[in-house]
């Protein structure tokens, strides 16, 4: 299974392709106003890293959030275009979840993921 995973809920936007559940490759993009649209390129180059043609892909998932509007619906957007122009299902995960599992749990018991939501707040 060759799986591409965005998320964009912070000022730096991820993608990776994942082989069988392994990280193949992954990039990252500043996702803060006018570089926002890096996060397209970063995808591209993602994919040409794995050596992964986008009809190749077995699903996309998305970052859900919380995090920055317009960032989000970025992401959302270019991960439902390519879901859909290739007929391959789309998975939207909450972003703290993904922050939390990208950090290797090596142990059993509760984890807790903190993402600065400025101003002073936190999402938690």
């Amino acid at each position: 299974m060759i799986t591409i995973a965005l998320d964009a809920s912070t000022y730096t936007g991820t993608a990776a392709v994942l082989k069988e559940g392994r990280v193949a490759a992954a990039c990252e993009a500043t996702m803060r106003g006018r570089d926002a649209e890096a996060l397209m390129p970063a995808i591209a180059a993602v994919m040409r890293r794995a050596a992964v043609h986008p009809q190749e892909l077995s699903q996309v998932i998305c970052g859900a959030g919380p995090g920055s509007f317009t960032s989000l619906r970025i992401a959302a957007s270019i991960a439902k275009g390519l879901a859909l122009g290739i007929g391959c299902p789309l998975f939207t995960v909450s972003s703290l979840a993904l922050l939390a599992a990208g950090r290797g749990a090596s142990s059993a018991g509760r984890y807790l993921a903190v993402l600065d939501a400025l101003r002073g707040e936190a999402y938690v």
